[in-house]
């Protein structure tokens, strides 16, 4: 297997197990912010999906979706 193939089976392997774990959440639960620096479920969603951008526009040579170019 090569390089592009795992990492295109492991993202969606964590695209799966995200999916199972945020099917059942209100918005009220997604959107919670504990007390403290914690962020919500969705801030730390976001953050999967944008450092999931960049590292995929590493790794083929492109311009990250996120970068708007």
């Amino acid at each position: 297997m090569d390089a592009a193939t795992l990492i295109r089976v492991q993202f969606a392997f964590m695209h799966d197990v995200v999916r199972q774990m945020m099917t059942n959440l209100t918005p009220e639960q997604l959107h919670h912010r504990p007390a403290g620096r914690a962020m919500s479920i969705a801030a730390n969603w976001a953050h999967m999906v944008y450092g999931e951008d960049v590292m995929l526009a590493l790794a083929s040579g492109d311009t990250a979706l996120a970068r708007g170019e």
